[in-house]
């Protein structure tokens, strides 16, 4: 059996929005990709409303299906046992519990659930991870991991939950997690991909649009502009300005194109004030990226695609593999999930990325556990955090602006290696080849429904971030790290320190008078100061305006702030 149910909510698959998110997006890129390749003999939707299997009929109708007269059926909340007809139910989210429970009622060996990931950050996202402990479920159901950086973090989560839980009721009991198989998100490469004579038509019609002479460079963003939860400009917006002055007036003129949407006008502001002070010599164009013209043709108008990706939200990055589908090389941040899709040097550039200490990070996700900090704000703390390195970033556009060869090439590489592994022709086999490994293992293996589902009155599911991450960045700090002055331009640093996207009113990350007391001593010493020199140093001679010494967490925010905005660098 290699077919599935698709539980089918609107909101899952539909793309027509003012607010776009990823999941959304790549939801509607598995099920048009599961309606064009899926070798099925019939199709079967899960509802949980009425009115849902009426907009599921639209949208497979829409979708381009070869096999127009194959058989549909919808199923309805109340009745779970007809999905053993199907034989699994896709699941577009992370939560198996809800349908393991029920599916106990009846006949546990009725059918497989698999769900997938997508942001793992959210306290939200991390229960439903952690639930696969503590409901039924079974060696027969599985919990898709879009990357091997996804797959340890939820590896991390199990761990220590399991670890709690043999704390608290014993060491014998036997916890059976599901399938955690690795399969990435898939592009329709078609829909990126065309003809030598199409791409040079659809370059020739942007640039016009948007006023760009034909030998100008031109990077492309794509996605949601959200510097607080998705990937912070800043390392591309100087890198850019860096590059530019390096090359000298000479230099073709350089134009990026953000193609995405602004949540608020706050945000649009802030990324104008970016943009203004950060990369004046770049020419910058807005563009709608949720039009569908915008979606599938702005590729071609641009030499480069760039994605700093810094966030804990994000998990795999699809805009990367459409862009290497379009036969664009990328720039990206060595981070999470793009360091498994772009191979550095081959299809692109990764820069490299550094967070601070293990410790910081549980003082971020208790306030966030405490309703101190959202989400939004969470997320935007710990990216603040992070830093992205701003000259690795410069040297990779220099590279590839003075070397129209290797560009051609990467986005060759890039474009064999979107149709080989990430088209969704060959992501879709994988899934069935996995549901058919799930019906075998319905038949054998046994079951396994623990009776106590007590959950924890602390919550081991309130991950420290920087723990759960420390595996998405190139370094991570520690006491030995050695910390010195970076030789950026200072005068470019200073405009990043002024930033209202820098200094986030109410943040615990913005600059201080601490901060600046810190440079000031590593600056003393031209061989730098290990990280655990510069905390005893402050709590020992630095004092607020109240006579109170600083705790670590604080020196590590400033520091870690300092790095971020390219001031300060490990070693």
């Amino acid at each position: 059996m290699s077919n599935a149910a698709i539980y089918f909510h609107p909101d899952g698959y539909n793309t027509n929005r003012s607010k776009l998110m990823g999941r959304q997006a790549a939801g509607e890129g598995f099920l048009r990709g599961f309606l064009k390749f899926a070798a099925i003999d019939h199709l079967y939707a899960y509802i949980d409303h009425p009115d849902h299997g009426k907009v599921f009929e639209d949208f497979v109708q829409k979708s381009g299906m070869k096999n127009t007269n194959l058989p549909i059926s919808t199923i309805s909340i109340g009745n779970l046992l007809d999905l053993s007809a199907a034989g699994s139910i896709f699941v577009p989210g992370p939560g198996l519990d809800d349908f393991a429970w029920r599916r106990r009622r009846d006949n546990q060996r009725g059918f497989s659930i698999t769900g997938v990931t997508h942001t793992t950050a959210s306290f939200n996202a991390m229960d439903a991870i952690g639930s696969l402990l503590t409901a039924p479920v079974q060696d027969w159901d599985a919990l898709i991991c879009t990357s091997q950086s996804v797959r340890k973090t939820v590896d991390l989560l199990l761990n220590d939950h399991e670890e709690y839980l043999a704390a608290r009721f014993g060491s014998t009991a036997t916890i059976q997690r599901p399938q955690l198989p690795v399969i990435p998100l898939g592009v329709e490469c078609d829909l990126f991909d065309h003809p030598a004579d199409q791409k040079a038509a659809l370059r020739k019609k942007w640039r016009d649009k948007l006023g760009i002479a034909a030998n100008d460079w031109v990077v492309l963003f794509v996605g949601r502009l959200s510097f607080h939860a998705k990937a912070h400009p800043l390392p591309m917006l100087m890198g850019l300005e860096l590059a530019a002055q390096e090359l000298g007036e000479k230099a073709p003129k350089i134009h990026l194109i953000e193609a995405g949407w602004y949540a608020n006008d706050g945000i649009k502001d802030a990324f104008d004030e970016a943009h203004q002070k950060l990369s004046p010599s770049i020419t910058v164009h807005d563009v709608d990226g949720r039009r569908p013209d915008a979606r599938y043709e702005i590729w071609h108008c641009a030499d480069i695609f760039c994605s700093m990706s810094d966030n804990i939200q994000e998990t795999f990055g699809l805009t990367p593999i459409e862009a290497m589908a379009a036969g664009l090389p990328v720039i990206a941040s060595d981070w999470d999930g793009y360091r498994e899709t772009i191979l550095d040097g081959k299809t692109g550039i990764l820069v490299p990325t550094t967070l601070p200490p293990i410790d910081l990070g549980q003082f971020y996700a208790r306030l966030h556990e405490d309703e101190l900090l959202t989400y939004d704000r969470y997320c935007g703390e710990t990216c603040l955090s992070t830093a992205v390195d701003i000259r690795a970033s410069r040297d990779a556009f220099v590279r590839l602006f003075t070397d129209a060869e290797i560009r051609l090439q990467m986005g060759e590489n890039g474009r064999r290696r979107a149709r080989e592994v990430y088209d969704w022709s060959v992501i879709i086999s994988a899934y069935q080849d996995l549901w058919r490994d799930l019906a075998a293992r319905r038949e054998k293996s046994p079951e396994i429904a623990p009776r106590v589902t007590a959950t924890s009155p602390a919550n081991p599911l309130r991950g420290n971030p920087f723990h759960l991450f420390a595996h998405y960045p190139t370094i991570q700090m520690d006491d030995n790290s050695v910390l010195v002055k970076t030789n950026l331009n200072s005068d470019l640093i200073r405009q990043a320190c002024a930033l209202k996207m820098t200094n986030i009113t109410g943040s615990y990350t913005r600059g201080s008078q601490l901060a600046q007391w810190i440079y000031n001593l590593i600056g003393r010493d031209a061989t730098g100061l290990t990280l655990g020199k510069i905390i005893a140093g402050a709590k020992n001679d630095y004092r607020t305006s109240q006579g109170i010494s600083p705790g670590r967490e604080q020196c590590l925010i400033a520091i870690g702030w300092l790095c971020k905005m390219g001031a300060l660098e490990v070693q």
